[in-house]
């Protein structure tokens, strides 16, 4: 999937849905080319009747990679290991934010 930037960005499903991502952190890994796009979507299991942004969402992460145009694509973390590091890193981003 390309990724254009911004705040918010359209992806679609193995299923064909599509869906409104919101960014919540783009994170590059010191001394490395590795980048990271922390994202959510909405939760399709929640079904309240409550306002939107009291819904629970899923909190996903992907490798930023460039595609031979140039292009920024979003990758799946196949890798357990790199899930469990950027999540952990995030993470240690999330506590820093809450604590300031």
């Amino acid at each position: 999937m390309i990724y254009t930037g911004g705040k918010t960005f359209n992806m679609i499903d193995e299923h064909g849905k599509e869906y409104e991502a919101k960014v919540i952190k783009r994170m590059k890994v010191k001394d490395t080319d590795l980048e990271y796009l922390i994202y959510s979507l909405p939760d399709e299991t929640d079904t309240r009747d409550v306002p939107e942004e009291e819904k629970k969402v899923l909190i996903l992460a992907a490798r930023i990679e460039k595609n031979d145009n140039g292009e920024e694509e979003l990758v799946d973390l196949d890798n357990e290991n790199e899930r469990i590091a950027v999540f952990e890193a995030f993470n240690e981003f999330y506590k820093r934010t809450l604590s300031e």
